[in-house]
């Protein structure tokens, strides 16, 4: 996705690696810069996609709300109950409950993008 010039740059925070494969490879074949699992001092994300159920190493709901909480942020989890939870606090959280497919996650962060 690019728009005005400028690549959109999704970070995806997953422990699942065939969930973050499966994004990474679809967003990447959309034109979409990503990073998986990136450093807490990673460049700024356009966006963020976040799978609450499991966390990578030095991600948790906590950290990640601390670093991206002024991003729009895509929670993923497979808990219904979850979705209120894990997109308080941020300005723009979105929830989407698993299972879902890629594909419609990719329609989301095109939407949000303004894509």
């Amino acid at each position: 996705m690019v728009r005005g010039g400028i690549a959109k740059r999704v970070h995806i925070v997953c422990a699942d690696a065939d969930l973050l494969e499966s994004l990474t490879e679809l967003m990447t074949l959309e034109g979409v810069a990503v990073t998986p699992n990136p450093e807490p001092t990673a460049a700024d994300p356009t966006l963020v996609v976040a799978a609450a159920d499991a966390w990578p190493p030095g991600w948790t709901l906590a950290s990640l709300h601390a670093r991206f909480c002024r991003f729009p942020c895509i929670l993923l989890s497979g808990s219904a109950l979850a979705g209120d939870f894990a997109a308080a606090g941020f300005q723009r959280g979105y929830f989407v409950q698993l299972p879902t497919t890629p594909r419609a996650i990719l329609c989301l962060v095109e939407e949000l993008s303004g894509d």
